[in-house]
């Protein structure tokens, strides 16, 4: 995390990841960046973004299944990006990150953001001799909330197309979470 002590700062940074988990494993390289700058004394924008490749696959081979061809796999890109707004009084830039969300304060202050994940969509079931339906499609989520003294209401939206979340009578793509924390000293 350069600090470029303007009030301006910048991430940069590299992820890999291998998971597996019986005949299922994921592989994951990806490299992301952000940069938050000040619009005024407590108010700050970040804008970030992640490029990266992906690969999925199942080894049906060794889980004892007869008669079902083995998928194939392939690196896939995938690509995620946001915005997040905070208003929080001298709150400081990213490498202060640590210090800015210790610190007490009486002011109150509000912070919302949207993402945007697998912005490029891709079916591994589309390929040839792959008998799973595999669906790498784009995500939505929004996030709002503020710091009202020691407590903090906050809202998650999240749209995913082509899902259904069910849920008291209703089924739909959207789906939605509310929280509410409170401080007890320096403790959620």
């Amino acid at each position: 995390i350069p600090d470029f002590n303007s009030g301006n700062d910048m991430k940069i940074g590299l992820f890999a990841s291998f998971d597996k988990v019986g005949a299922w494993e994921e592989s994951r390289m990806q490299f992301n960046y952000a940069y938050t700058f000040r619009l005024s004394r407590l108010d700050q924008i970040s804008i970030g973004a992640t490029l990266g490749l992906l690969r999925q696959s199942v080894n049906i081979r060794g889980t004892g299944w007869s008669g079902l061809p083995n998928p194939s796999s392939a690196w896939l890109m995938d690509m995620n990006m946001g915005i997040f707004y905070n208003s929080r009084p001298t709150s400081g830039g990213i490498h202060r990150y640590a210090k800015k969300h210790r610190t007490q304060t009486n002011l109150s202050h509000y912070y919302g953001g949207i993402s945007m994940l697998q912005l490029v969509g891709h079916r591994l079931d589309a390929q040839p001799g792959n008998t799973f339906d595999t669906r790498l499609n784009p995500q939505y989520y929004a996030v709002a909330g503020g710091v009202f003294g020691d407590f903090e209401p906050t809202v998650w939206l999240r749209y995913l197309p082509d899902s259904e979340f069910n849920g008291w009578g209703f089924r739909h793509s959207i789906s939605a979470d509310f929280y509410l924390r409170k401080r007890i000293r320096q403790a959620w």
